[in-house]
């Protein structure tokens, strides 16, 4: 709510001292059932909102991990991303063959009717204080 605050946090964001741990639905179930994705993430075209893994993009890498499996055809993945791209998580499933179940932009809308699943479980970064903050929310599609 002030200047300083809002300065170390953001200086905490550029530096990577935030961690978030999401959890998404996907199409399929990975295999392997946990990695990482080390693949470079850049726009498609200038001013385009949808980006593209490409070999001139940013670096952009994902941890995941498959927690659960549906008999839908489906599976709830832990994704962790070490660093923070726009639409990082949906574009690196999608990259690996299991986006984001419904996502519009990167995948298949199956059901019109319903929209992606992914949520934010864990969210860890310095107060500006100097204390460690972690907030977590389960997912309610678990």
């Amino acid at each position: 709510k002030d200047m300083l605050s809002s300065a170390k946090l953001c200086e905490a964001m550029k530096n990577g001292g935030f961690s978030k741990t999401y959890v998404g639905k996907v199409v399929g179930t990975p295999s392997p059932k946990s990695g990482v994705i080390n693949a470079p993430i850049r726009r498609r075209s200038e001013g385009e909102m949808i980006r593209i893994v490409s070999p001139d993009g940013k670096p952009s890498i994902t941890e995941y991990r498959v927690i659960s499996e549906s008999t839908d055809g489906s599976s709830v993945c832990e994704l962790t991303p070490i660093t923070g791209r726009t639409h990082q998580l949906r574009v690196h499933m999608a990259h690996i063959g299991h986006p984001l179940a419904n996502d519009f932009l990167y995948g298949d809308r199956t059901d019109p009717s319903d929209t992606y699943r992914l949520h934010c479980k864990r969210i860890t970064f310095p107060h500006p204080n100097g204390k460690l903050i972690t907030l977590e929310c389960e997912p309610d599609f678990v």
